[in-house]
């Protein structure tokens, strides 16, 4: 099933050369076709005709990336409300729509059924996948192939910049509203988005699941830090939050080791060396974390144009929630914008992967003030 992107409207794409200035990085070799989002790891087909678009996001002191597109419209004759464009966990190789908690299980696909019903209430909507290492085939997604998070996020941002820019992606006569959606390591990408490279003058929803992990790696880091376990403890045991009940005062307030070398050792490109060799929180300097992190000095707080919202599984026992929490009480204080926060019940991290997480982002896109013009 073909959309609106076809190869005659491949014209409409190639002003990837006139991104906005704005923009940290530039897109490259942009094609059209149905090859770049049939696989195996999407074996249902969504119910709404869909366009393919493949391109590479080319950002300073990174190796480029490709990315892959699936685009949903909404059904002939809907009015077009917005454009929302969503990503998936760790580093973003899958597709959003076979979002799962376990690598090992069958997904569920509770995000494609959203992804269907939003595009009857009139989004369009965006899947991003990013590609392999085209050297390394195991590696690769937005993370890796440099030596900072900082530079690796550029990717998405420009992304986000190039989507935006797009008549045949993203209507440009400002009555559509233009939102993104990240979950977990996507809410990652979508945060250093905004705290570092201004996405927050396009977005008029951003809305961050399960994350970002990327929040305070200077904490996640730093297992000795019994001032960032007792605030963490704190703020996990808050009747406003609740998260993880049963790990009250207990909570994984530090990265483990998987988390360590996905959240870290990819993104500052240390798998050159065996991973067992030296935890790449000793390598690094807790200076080197803080200055990469989400809240890194003179991120940016305020963002006046964007609903910024946070979700979180009530059952999220990891270390994503504690390590995000900087990056929500800093929004929370200061920023102008709409904010909000709710924990989602019988929910585990992978919130798009449960039927109360997707019902509760599709209420929050398709509310009066979620993706919307303002």
């Amino acid at each position: 099933m073909v959309g609106k992107i076809t190869p005659a409207t491949l014209g409409a794409l190639l002003v990837a050369v006139s991104l906005a200035a704005q923009s940290p990085g530039s897109v490259s070799n942009v094609m059209v076709g149905q090859s770049a989002c049939l696989d195996s790891l999407a074996p249902r087909t969504l119910a709404q005709p869909y366009s393919c678009v493949e391109l590479t996001v080319v950002c300073p002191d990174t190796l480029d990336r490709p990315v892959n597109l699936r685009v949903t419209e909404p059904p002939a004759g809907t009015n077009i409300r917005g454009t929302l464009v969503v990503g998936g966990g760790g580093a973003g190789r899958g597709w959003y729509e076979a979002e799962k908690n376990d690598p090992n299980e069958i997904p569920a696909l509770h995000a494609r059924d959203m992804i269907d019903r939003l595009n009857v209430a009139g989004f369009r909507v965006i899947q991003r996948r990013w590609g392999d290492d085209p050297v390394l085939q195991m590696v690769g997604g937005w993370i890796d192939g440099s030596t900072s998070l900082h530079d690796s996020a550029c990717r998405y941002a420009t992304l986000l910049y190039w989507i935006q820019g797009q008549e045949a992606l993203h209507n440009q006569d400002g009555e559509e509203a233009f939102c993104a959606q990240g979950q977990s390591g996507g809410a990652s990408e979508l945060a250093y988005a905004l705290s570092l490279y201004g996405v927050g003058d396009l977005l008029d929803l951003a809305l961050l699941s399960g994350g970002p992990p990327h929040g305070a790696p200077h904490f996640g880091c730093d297992n000795a830090n019994t001032a960032w376990e007792a605030q963490c403890n704190g703020w996990l045991d808050s009747p406003s939050l609740g998260i993880c009940p049963h790990r009250a005062g207990a909570h994984n307030c530090f990265y483990n080791d998987n988390a360590k070398q996905v959240n870290i050792n990819d993104a500052f490109d240390l798998n050159t060396e065996p991973p067992e060799a030296a935890s790449p929180c000793t390598i690094l300097d807790t200076e080197v974390l803080r200055n990469n992190s989400v809240v890194s000095p003179g991120w940016i707080k305020d963002y006046p144009q964007t609903r910024v919202h946070f979700l979180y599984g009530v059952l999220d026992c990891g270390s994503s929630p504690p390590l995000s929490l900087p990056f929500l009480t800093g929004v929370l204080n200061n920023s102008t914008g709409v904010v909000g926060f709710d924990v989602v019940a019988a929910t585990d991290h992978t919130v798009p992967a449960s039927i109360p997480g997707t019902l509760r982002i599709e209420e929050i896109v398709d509310d009066e003030g979620g993706c919307s013009v303002p």
